[in-house]
C-alpha cells in the first residue's frame, strides 16, 4: 500500500539542511531513503524526483 510522504517524514531524518547524508548505494542497500522508496514509495529509479534542482558543478542530466 502506498503512504503519503508525511507517514514517514520527518522521521527518520533531521529537520536540517545537510543533517541526512546518503548516497545512491546506501539507498539501493536499502537504507535512508530505501528503507521506503520502492517499497511503499516511488521507485527509486524516477531519478527526477530528487534529482531536480541544478547545482554547481553538476554533470548534466542523464535522463
Amino acid at each position: 500500500e502506498w503512504l503519503a510522504c508525511s507517514n514517514c517524514h520527518p522521521r527518520p531524518f533531521k529537520e536540517i539542511a545537510g543533517g541526512n547524508p546518503t548516497s545512491m548505494d546506501e539507498i539501493f542497500k536499502g537504507r535512508s531513503c530505501g528503507m521506503c522508496h520502492d517499497k511503499v514509495a516511488f521507485s527509486t529509479f524516477v531519478c527526477e524526483r530528487c534529482h531536480s534542482i541544478p547545482h554547481p558543478g553538476s554533470p548534466a542530466r542523464w535522463w
